[in-house]
């Protein structure tokens, strides 16, 4: 018997093993190719989230400052009139004309602006801030009260909310230069 068909078809069957080893590993080699080039989309992807969110939040805060600057302006307006029409006719008259608009024009800007915030205490800081503004523009509900104790109160509606103001206008202050060093 003659073994000369055994070199041949030893060499077909590695032949055709190799080839099929040969397509598995390829295979295996363009899957992880794949998974580099997938992890590579998505961490450009995260990357350009982050940058987008960067770029929002710093611009928030700068358009914040401007709004929290004119909205305790707005403020202390109304505050020195009520304080000057108390010290004039002895009670709390309505405002002068466009005074209630203006500061209900900056407080919805602010507002607004205020709810894109992410960081969570400021955030919290500056509904503090927004819900003692809306308290410093209601006169008093006392109708009886004297034109010393209403210029009093007037006084120190002006001093709690200026403290406040600067604490806030602090901490946007650090936020904005914390998202400039990013």
């Amino acid at each position: 018997m003659s073994l000369d068909w055994l070199g041949p078809s030893v060499t077909l069957v590695l032949g055709v093993a190799a080839f099929f080893v040969g397509g598995a590993s390829e295979r295996r080699r363009d899957q992880r190719l794949s998974a580099r080039e997938q992890a590579a989309r998505e961490q450009a992807a995260r990357e350009r989230r982050d940058e987008e969110r960067h770029r929002f939040q710093l611009e928030n805060y700068l358009s914040l400052q401007d709004a929290l600057r004119e909205y305790m302006r707005t403020l202390a307006k109304i505050i020195w009139a009520d304080r000057a029409i108390v010290k004039e006719h002895g009670h709390f008259t309505m405002l002068p004309e466009g005074l209630s608009q203006d500061a209900f024009d900056t407080g919805i800007v602010f507002g607004r602006l205020m709810n894109r915030v992410v960081d969570d205490e400021l955030r919290d800081q500056l509904e503090q801030f927004n819900s003692l503004a809306g308290q410093t523009t209601i006169p008093p509900l006392d109708k009886s009260i004297s034109k010393e104790r209403g210029i009093a109160l007037m006084d120190d509606r002006n001093d709690v909310l200026a403290n406040m103001y600067q604490k806030s206008a602090d901490m946007v202050g650090d936020r904005l230069r914390r998202e400039l060093k990013r």
